[in-house]
């Protein structure tokens, strides 16, 4: 079943997370943190999104 969609507002704060399929890592190792931070880095440039905060955990 698919997820509802998400009531969006201006201001709105949304939990967003990344978690690996099937209890996978998400991330094996240091090099793998890199790419991740460099999206978030595109995504506020890009499309102005303020990050709070984030987490990297390999397994979550």
């Amino acid at each position: 079943m698919a997820r509802p969609l998400r009531i969006a507002y201006p201001g709105a704060v949304y939990h967003v997370m990344h978690r690996g399929l099937g209890c996978q890592q998400g991330f094996r190792g240091p090099a793998d943190y890199e790419p991740f931070l460099d999206m978030l880095r595109e995504s506020h440039a890009r499309w102005g999104l303020a990050i709070l905060a984030y987490g990297l955990m390999g397994h979550h």
